[in-house]
């Protein structure tokens, strides 16, 4: 799946002319993992374990689940930042185009 999608991206950028950037090969993706150059905890995981910390919750523990409400405060937090930057580059660019794109 990765082949075909990496030959349609390559097929594409042919097409318009442009150069893309090949992805990293397997072995330095792992060698970077290992190094810790690449991030490997989400953004939403961050905010989930903060959230748990704040409230008291035993987020080191193995079966740790977060609650219903910690889930609901997560998705609360990226869906008013996604709103606030829509906003805030609606209100700085003024474009139509950027208005669709973001269906508002």
């Amino acid at each position: 799946m990765w082949h075909c999608a990496a030959h349609r991206r390559s097929s594409c950028c042919a097409s318009l002319g442009r150069r893309c950037p090949a992805p990293l090969p397997p072995r330095l993706q792992l060698l970077l993992l290992f190094f810790g150059f690449i991030e490997t905890e989400r953004p939403s995981d961050w905010v989930l374990r903060r959230l748990g910390l704040a409230t008291g919750q035993p987020v080191d523990a193995i079966d740790y689940r977060a609650p219903p409400a910690l889930m609901a405060a997560t998705v609360a937090v990226f869906v008013a930042s996604g709103l606030g930057l829509a906003w805030t580059l609606q209100a700085a660019l003024g474009d139509a185009t950027w208005s669709v794109s973001t269906g508002g």
